[in-house]
Parts: structure tokens; sequence; C-alpha cells
């Protein structure tokens, strides 16, 4: 049976090594805001609709736009394990928790993470600390920004920055689909060429048909029923 109802936190225990003087607490409102302002104040220009997702860009802001046929707290059960997170990006070599808290109800997780980069150009990896919670209404927030993390692997890839990651689901009216949206903001770092930071960016924004695809088997919406 689906599960529909619709949890207002999050809660679990701490585990991994924490930041010495590193006040999460403080971080937490002001990344929420930089992801709802993103999203809602950046001027979007459509690129193009791949497997049912809108890509759009403005700035060097990404953002990719769909449907899951899922409840939400599917798709946030989902973008919480680490495992399932991992399989939402195709291009993602290494996926490792660091450090993981509660705090008032948002889930706090700092990871490192490691992904392919198209030749020539040397890999790419990224520590980062993402915030997860409920609203009231039954949507989810997921938003996160690079940080520095004594525990985090030395392999010798480029390390870039995480600007702005996040994950905005809703309810819609029909039930057992949800509207997700998806922003993304990074710094590759290093040497690249100007088209493959681009091409990798916007690559990034089908992370809502990887989900789809993970949750449903599908990563294009299935067809509307007829009647």
């Amino acid at each position: 049976m689906e599960d529909t109802s619709l949890p207002t936190t999050l809660a679990g225990e701490t585990t991994g090594t924490p930041v010495p003087g590193l006040d999460i607490q403080t971080m937490m409102e002001p990344t929420f805001e930089k992801l709802l302002k993103a999203n809602t104040e950046t001027r979007w220009n459509v690129l193009k609709v791949d497997h049912d997702v809108e890509i759009s860009q403005g700035g060097s802001l990404c953002r990719g736009v769909g449907t899951i046929n899922a409840s939400v707290p599917q798709i946030v059960a989902a973008l919480r394990c680490h495992e399932s997170f991992k399989k939402t990006d195709r291009t993602m070599i290494d996926l490792q928790n660091l450090y993981t808290t509660y705090i008032d109800g948002v889930h706090v997780s700092i990871d490192y993470l490691a992904y392919r980069a198209p030749s020539p150009v040397t890999n790419r990896d990224f520590v980062t600390i993402a915030f997860m919670r409920f609203m009231e209404d039954g949507s989810f927030q997921r938003a996160a920004v690079s940080v520095e993390h004594p525990g985090a692997p030395s392999r010798g890839l480029v390390r870039g920055e995480v600007v702005l990651e996040g994950f905005l689901v809703r309810p819609t009216e029909q039930a057992g689909v949800a509207h997700v949206t998806t922003v993304l903001q990074t710094n590759l770092k290093g040497w690249i060429p100007g088209a493959i930071s681009k091409k990798i960016a916007k690559s990034q924004t089908l992370k809502v048909a990887y989900l789809r695809h993970l949750l449903t088997g599908n990563t294009r919406n299935p067809a509307p029923a007829q009647g």
C-alpha cells in the first residue's frame, strides 16, 4: 500500500564525526532561504524539455522541473538514503557520509561526493552539508552547500565547490503524484572548457528523471490513462 502520510519532522541517530567549530544551526535557515530565493527570484530561461524534465538556466544556476508518480514521503526516503541518492546521478562514483545529525526536526548530512568528468577533464569531488526538512503544508526542502570536513578523503581529484544544490518537493492535487524541482550552482574549479562545464551543469538537472526512474522504473512520465 502506498505511504501517503505527510510527516512534518525528521529524526534519527547522530553518526560520524562533527566539524570542530562549525555552527550548523546558524547555517540552516540561510541555506534554505538561498534555495528558495534562487528558485523564485532567478530569471529562468527554458532551454529544453528532456525526459519530461523542463531544463532552465538563469545565469550560473541550472534548474530541472518535473513530476514523479510517487508520494512526497517516498521521494524523501530516496533523497535521505545515500545508496538511493547516488543512483540519481549517473556520473557519481563515490558517496560517503561523514556526519549525520538532527536539529529541531531537520536532517543534517555532511557528505563526500566524487564525480566522473568527461575526458580530458579531471574528475571532481566535493564535500557538502545538506539540510532536509518537511514544511507544514507537506512539502519538502533539501538544500546543500560546500563545507570543509577534516575526515574527507583526499583522492587527488580537483575539489570543486557546491555554491547551491537543492530539491523542492511538493504534493499535487493528483494523489500519488509529486512536483519536483532541483536547483544547482557549482564552481568546478581548475581547468575545464566552458562548453563541458555547461554540459555537466545542465546534465545535473536530469536528477529528477533519474529519481523518477529509481522510484517508478520510468525516466519519463507515464502516459495518462485513457478513460
